[in-house]
């Protein structure tokens, strides 16, 4: 059963984050309340909410991750590869840009 850990992505950072809530509630159920039943459910609810989560968290961050790394590979999320001699990003105005000349970069050159 344990062995899904090393398989599934995320799943042990989820469970990490679910048992580390659901303890945080049941012991704040069981201080506040008094009754260990009502505390428990309130720990293995947490547990749960917190665990599905994170998870879910955690393979968003890991597909916002991969796909930021296939743009710089130069692959199109459609799987396309990406000419980068024609390449025009989204919303840059290449039409009116213009680099500064390079003999006015160059340090000791006075005009």
């Amino acid at each position: 059963m344990l062995t899904i850990l090393d398989h599934e992505p995320c799943a042990r950072e989820g469970l990490l984050y679910g048992v580390g809530a659901g303890g945080a509630a049941a012991f704040l159920g069981l201080f506040k309340r008094g009754s260990l039943i009502t505390a428990g459910n309130w720990g293995f609810l947490t547990f749960g909410v917190v665990a599905i989560a994170s998870k879910q968290v955690c393979h968003y961050y890991q597909a916002q991750r991969r796909a930021r790394n296939r743009l710089r590979l130069g692959i199109r999320p459609d799987g396309s590869l990406i000419n980068v001699k024609n390449f025009k990003p989204d919303g840059a105005n290449v039409q009116n840009f213009k680099p500064d000349s390079p003999a006015s970069d160059k340090p000791g050159n006075s005009d």
